[in-house]
């Protein structure tokens, strides 16, 4: 789908990365790099390419294409990539050019078969057409037309045929063309089985390392070697499945006499791959098939869609539908089945349910391939599925036995469809092996579809764990909880059982609720017991525990949440909503003791653990809710619905302040422990989308939106937009409508003028100029400057340059008085420090006028018209090495200190707006330090000021002016009493808060 620049951007989200998509049906176009290969894989809208020494990931095109890539050639330094209306050429993974498509007709389903030779780029462009692009000039050259009713299938170069084509059609014959003369030079006939059967229609055609020689495929598994020189048939192979890919193997093999005198030759090997996932190895010589590999890929999404050999390598590199990409070894020269070298995969089809591992950087993810993965938000090598043990020794028994070809889905052999998990990682992983009394077992437990018991899992040791935790009731398991301690392990029935397992040691240890005494369960015949403490009625879709073990929660879709005592599994209380309304899911968030649960009625209920009642009820979803969660500290909840919409609320109002419509249908969504991203999966992807927090990174204002606000965001690549990381797509500009500002809420500096409010500048503004000497101290380089030993010849001398910089820096004066200094030998370096700071403190003159800096200018101004806005907002622009120098330099010469008064002054006028209260603490505390002493000997001052006057009885004026001023005492006791006035308010609110919070959660 193409990107839509006309809809504005999510205010929170981003979507940059889709974890685990490794490729398309689209085949892998190969490249010889220099010592290396590179593999490039299209993954929808934009193609991955890796080194094929380690798959590692390179780098990702961008932008995506507008529509799904239908093919890719790596020619040199260049990519050409081809899809339904056109072919991109990129560099790197950054866009280059296009080729034209001026004269090719609209509507094409698609630019296939794509390849180049000489100055000509050759590609499909319909049923009975190919395009012809000069690639000097990205021209379209010509357009070659096909006759009769047959579709190309094919298109392939011999080396040897001067600018000619071999174009294979869906009746099974090779057309030859030269695109010059765009002329048809040769047609070859379809061939005949040599049994007489149909040989059905070409789905593959192959070129030989003789050049001359062709391999061609049928959907009746046969495959026919011609000689295209000489119109010639010689032989054909007979295998059981449609051919999907051929490829002939290229490398030197070493004649089989180890004394023999005779020089390598070429390999006769010829690998055919099937739709149903199996390559067979057919020796040319014998006219055999020598080896079959079973189970490469699977067959139940398509088999196998491309499989080559590398380039004078023993190396088979294949990939197929079920999104992986696999390299095959021959260790040598006899071996006939090759070994797995390595692969890069994922989900063979679309996630069901994902969750972030708590303690990791990992997101656990179950498909509906019956598959477990973790997948690594720092690197793609580092994801990887966990094992199920017997079951994967199961289906390597039977590829040898010969069994395996009869099974009609291999992933039937795994467990069942894993609908529901729960991670916690206080106890996976100390190290400790199974039965060790050591700290250390599985803390991931799963429910299956179909299933009557949970399965518990090692997150360390990524694999299957030991234990299956059955439902007392031996229903489908629904919902699944681990406590926080890590110990225990609660499985929830479909038919309403809870049972609770010891992780450690398999033992069940208690179910919900309790088992009944003959007593209870004599009322209850008499009529007189309650139903209260009766366990769901229905199943049981949500468990949770708090964060101290003392409660468990559940919800079912019998419409009740019921609070159990963990302990004695004894019903506490139990909540309905409304009439005929069932939960479908329940989350929790221990830091907060918020439990929410999501409704069939499109209403989401946030429930405090502690009080137990309905804090939040949250409304807006358009269709049914998949999933929900709560953000990392509770101030959000993020709910996904049927109507592809991501939704977020603001706790603390109950406002929708986010969404953001996505391509397809979300049905699970899970936030990171750190809060930075939100990982979704969707119908029809098999990649985990990653959305990146960007109120993380930059200040987003919170204001209530509506349904008509709701924005749509365009699809991921693999890896991240252009082969960036997270963070730094975070941080990539998006292009806004130039009308979006209008109706644009702007968050006010201060909501009340009776509210404290703090400043919205970084914490590190004000931190370091607190520390600030610290941090010079710290940062002062510990090694003086050495001079050279011997200066090169071409320099000349280095005194007479060394002479002038110490004069114009005064270091000659210091250099001699450096050990009069505390008796410290003072460096060069150190000197000249000195000597800048020095000049910084300094008032600068010009002539008998002093030059006035901003600093100044503003404070003086504020000090005659009584407003000091301006002077509070210049010094907040100000880093924190400039405001404690512009502190340092206020006038300090003589009494009075005006300039010190004004700044007080300033500050309390500020307290006084209850605006930027830690700035105003912060600049006081700096102040106060630098200028204590002189603040102390004013009196002094002032008294020897007097006298003077009395003396010099000339300067009235002055003497006048003085009067009207305070002192630096009174300004800081006016300053003193406001401070005192204000936190003694502040304490009253934060008293009567709490006093208000503990009785609201008090029992009484």
């Amino acid at each position: 789908m193409s990107p839509d620049v006309s809809d504005p951007p999510a205010k929170r989200a981003r979507l940059d990365v889709s974890l685990g998509h490794i490729t398309t049906s689209t085949p892998f176009a190969l490249l010889q790099h220099t010592a290396t290969f590179q593999l490039s894989t299209s993954t929808g809208h934009s193609v991955s390419t890796y080194d094929i020494r380690r798959l590692n990931l390179l780098f990702v095109t961008s932008p995506q294409t507008p529509s799904e890539i239908t093919s890719i050639y790596a020619r040199g330094k260049e990519l050409y990539v081809g899809f339904r209306t056109g072919i991109w050429i990129f560099e790197r993974g950054k866009k280059k050019g296009e080729m034209s498509m001026d004269d090719v007709e609209a509507g094409r389903t698609g630019i296939k078969n794509i390849f180049g030779f000489g100055d000509w780029l050759v590609g499909t462009i319909g049923p009975k057409s190919i395009g012809v692009w000069n690639i000097g000039t990205r021209e379209l050259y010509t357009i070659i037309e096909l006759f009769g009713d047959a579709d190309i299938v094919s298109v392939l170069h011999p080396p040897t045929f001067l600018n000619k084509i071999c174009v294979g059609t869906s009746q099974g014959g090779v057309e030859i063309w030269n695109i010059r003369s765009r002329k048809l030079v040769y047609s070859i006939l379809p061939p005949k089985a040599a049994d007489g059967t149909e040989i059905g229609y070409l789905t593959s055609l192959s070129l030989s390392t003789h050049h001359s020689i062709i391999a061609m495929g049928f959907s009746s598994g046969i495959i026919h070697l011609h000689n295209i020189a000489t119109d010639t048939s010689l032989f054909q192979l007979s295998s059981s499945s449609p051919v999907t890919s051929l490829s002939f193997r290229s490398d030197l093999v070493p004649p089989p006499v180890k004394s023999s005198c005779d020089p390598p030759s070429l390999s006769d090997m010829l690998a055919s791959a099937s739709s149903n996932g199996k390559i067979t190895l057919w020796s040319l010589k014998s006219r055999k098939a020598v080896g079959i590999m079973r189970g490469v890929h699977s067959d139940a999404t398509g088999g196998i869609t491309k499989a080559t050999f590398l380039p004078g390598q023993n190396v088979l590199v294949t990939s197929g539908g079920d999104n992986a990409v696999k390299l095959w070894v021959f260790d040598t020269p006899g071996t006939v089945l090759p070994r797995i070298l390595r692969q890069r995969s994922g989900h063979a089809l679309a996630p069901s349910t994902i969750l972030f591992h708590p303690s990791t950087h990992f997101i656990l993810s179950a498909s509906l391939d019956h598959s477990l993965w973790g997948f690594s938000l720092r690197s793609d090598a580092q994801s990887t599925e966990l094992s199920q043990g017997k079951m994967e020794s199961t289906m390597n028994k039977l590829k040898k036995s010969g069994m395996y070809d009869r099974i009609s889905d291999v992933s039937l052999l795994k467990g069942a469809v894993i609908t529901c998990i729960a991670a916690e990682g206080n106890r996976d992983g100390a190290g400790a092996e199974w039965g060790s009394n050591e700290l250390g077992w599985e803390g991931v437990i799963t429910g299956g579809r179909e299933e009557a018991f949970a399965r518990s899992w090692s997150w360390t040791r990524r694999k299957v764990g030991r234990w299956t935790l059955p439902t007392g009731d031996s229903g489908e398991v629904k919902s699944v909880a681990i406590s926080p301690c890590g110990t225990f392990g609660i499985v929830g029935s479909a038919k309403g059982a809870i049972d609770m397992y010891n992780l450690q040691s398999g033992i069940h240890r208690a179910r919900f609720p309790a088992r009944a005494t003959k007593a209870q369960i004599a009322a209850r015949k008499n009529g007189e017991g309650s139903r209260a403490g009766w366990k769901h009625a229905g199943a049981v879709t949500g468990l949770a525990v708090d964060s101290i073990n003392k409660v468990l929660v559940s919800c079912g879709l019998d419409g009740f949440l019921k609070f159990w005592e963990f302990q004695t599994g004894l019903l506490q209380q139990q909540i309905s909503f409304t009439e005929r309304t069932a939960c479908t899911a329940l989350r929790v968030h221990r830091s907060s003791g918020l439990i929410a649960i999501s409704c069939d009625d499109l209403g989401i209920r946030v429930v405090d653990i502690e009080t137990r009642k309905v804090v939040r009820e949250l409304w807006g979803c358009g269709g049914r809710i998949s999933d929900l969660c709560f953000s990392n500290d509770s101030r959000w909840m993020v709910a996904a619905s049927m109507d592809s919409t991501i939704r977020v609320w603001d706790l603390p109002t109950g406002h929708l302040i986010d969404g953001f419509k996505t391509q397809n249908v979300v049905n699970s969504i899970s936030f990171s422990p750190d809060g930075n991203f939100l990982a979704t999966a969707s119908v029809g992807s098999v990649g985990v989308g990653i959305y990146t927090n960007k109120t993380v990174f930059t200040h987003v204002p919170t204001r209530r939106m509506s349904e008509d606000d709701i924005v749509k965001l365009t699809g991921p690549t693999s890896t991240g937009e252009g082969g960036t990381g997270l963070v730094e797509a975070a941080f990539a500009e998006e292009a806004e409508d130039s009308g979006d500002d209008e109706g644009r809420y702007t968050t006010a500096d201060q909501l009340s003028d009776q509210m404290l409010t703090m400043s919205l500048l970084p914490k590190n503004r004000w931190m370091n100029l607190l520390n600030l000497e610290a941090i010079k101290s710290r940062n002062r380089p510990k090694d003086p400057v050495k001079k050279p030993e011997k200066a090169p010849f071409f320099l000349g001398s280095l005194q007479s340059s060394k002479d002038g910089v110490a004069k114009l820096t005064g270091l000659d004066d210091l250099q001699k008085e450096k050990d009069k200094d505390d008796g410290l030998d003072l460096s060069i370096a150190d000197a000249a420090r000195r000597a800048i700071e020095r000049a910084e403190l300094s008032r600068v003159k010009r002539g008998d006028a002093e030059f006035e800096r901003n600093f100044t200018k503003l404070l003086m101004e504020g000090s005659d018209s009584g407003d000091y806005a301006p002077f509070i907002e210049h010094l907040k622009t100000l880093p924190p090495s400039t405001t404690d120098l512009e502190i340092r330099t206020l006038e300090t010469s003589s009494a009075p200190y005006f300039e010190l008064i004004s700044f007080v002054e300033a500050l309390t006028q500020r307290l006084r707006s209850r605006k930027d209260y830690e700035l105003v603490l912060t600049w006081m505390r700096v102040f106060l330090k630098i200028h204590g002493e002189i603040i102390t000997k004013e009196e002094e001052e002032l008294a020897r000021l007097d006298k003077d006057e009395e003396e010099d009885s000339d300067d009235d004026e002055m003497a006048a002016f003085r009067q009207e001023k305070p002192t630096i005492k009174d300004a800081l006791h006016e300053y003193r009493g406001e401070m005192g006035q204000e936190s003694g308010r502040v304490a009253e609110l934060v008293g009567y808060c709490s006093g208000v919070l503990g009785f609201l959660r008090s029992s009484r």
